[in-house]
């Protein structure tokens, strides 16, 4: 037997889960259940960082490599002390 979870949720997150949820195949409560029954047998909750880069940092890397084959680089350091310093300029 089922029961309901009613939570409150920012719509927004809800709309991203659902979609995510959808692109590997699961629907977003299997989801729920899942993170629910981890929950309760570890007694904790795991935050991993995705080890894919979001846009703005894709964008970022773009430049400094676009940047760094150009030249336009400073370094190896010495120290932190002069890594600093040209991070100050």
């Amino acid at each position: 037997m089922k029961t309901v979870l009613n939570i409150k949720i920012d719509p927004k997150l809800k709309k991203q889960a659902q979609k995510v949820a959808a692109s590997i195949g699961l629907p977003l409560g299997t989801v729920t259940n899942l993170l629910l029954r981890r929950f309760i047998d570890e007694k904790s909750i795991h935050v991993a960082e995705s080890y894919v880069p979001n846009a703005r940092l894709r964008h970022s890397i773009a430049a400094d490599e676009k940047d760094y084959r150009a030249g336009k680089f400073e370094g190896p350091f010495d120290d932190v002390k002069d890594l600093m310093k040209s991070l100050r300029k």
